[in-house]
């Protein structure tokens, strides 16, 4: 919780000032799978705002309402694959996968709703209010899709020699995928340009290091 307060992701406060914001909703904490390990020593903390049924967070908020970020199909990487070896038939094509960090933490919710996303901890007295688009609410997929969308705009309006009209720029969700043609740099400017789109965006903590793979052909 500190280190979410200290990015300005949530706010922290004694329990005892819901006497006084009696308009804040609380909604549980809990512990979900990560990958295979143990929940017991190496679960995800998550702010369930499933919970309760019928009374949620995610049951009243209308995700209708909300400009739905549109993907397109995992067919336009076979595509790309195809045209780069067309242009490039002596060379090996490649492919890159990036990742943004804490992607929906990266993105705020408005000030006027904030106090929907409160939780108790209970053995510290404390209450936590999110002040970003929580993991598990139904409404962070359209909200932080805004950012990745110019996250993939301005790396798929770079260019260099071997891609005058632009890298290729596929994304879905936070999850960017860079296909290139083994040729000169065109693998080093399209990974330069992927992590310059996401510093530019979100800021230096955006790239998730560890999820960045090496060029491969698969």
């Amino acid at each position: 919780v500190r280190k979410e307060q200290d990015r300005w992701r949530c706010l922290a406060f004694d329990q005892a000032i819901l006497e006084i914001l009696t308009e804040v909703h609380i909604s549980p904490f809990g512990v979900v799978d990560k990958g295979d390990s143990d929940p017991l020593t190496a679960g995800r903390t998550i702010h369930d705002l499933s919970f309760p049924v019928g009374r949620s967070i995610n049951d009243h908020t209308d995700s209708a309402s909300m400009c739905a970020p549109t993907f397109e199909t995992c067919d336009a990487i076979a595509t790309e694959i195809l045209l780069r070896q067309h242009a490039h038939p002596s060379a090996e094509v490649k492919l890159q996968a990036g990742d943004v960090a804490s992607a929906f933490r990266n993105t705020c919710t408005r000030s006027d709703c904030a106090y929907l996303f409160g939780g108790r901890l209970e053995p510290d007295n404390a209450l936590a209010i999110g002040l970003a688009a929580a993991f598990g609410w139904s409404g962070s997929p359209a909200t932080y899709g805004i950012v990745g969308g110019a996250i993939a705009f301005i790396h798929g309006v770079s260019s260099n020699l071997f891609q005058p009209r632009g890298l290729f720029n596929y994304y879905w969700v936070d999850d960017h995928i860079n296909v290139a043609a083994d040729v000169g740099s065109n693998c080093a400017d399209a990974y330069i340009s992927l992590r310059n789109a996401m510093i530019t965006v979100l800021g230096d903590g955006a790239i998730n290091e560890g999820q960045f793979t090496p060029w491969s052909t698969r």
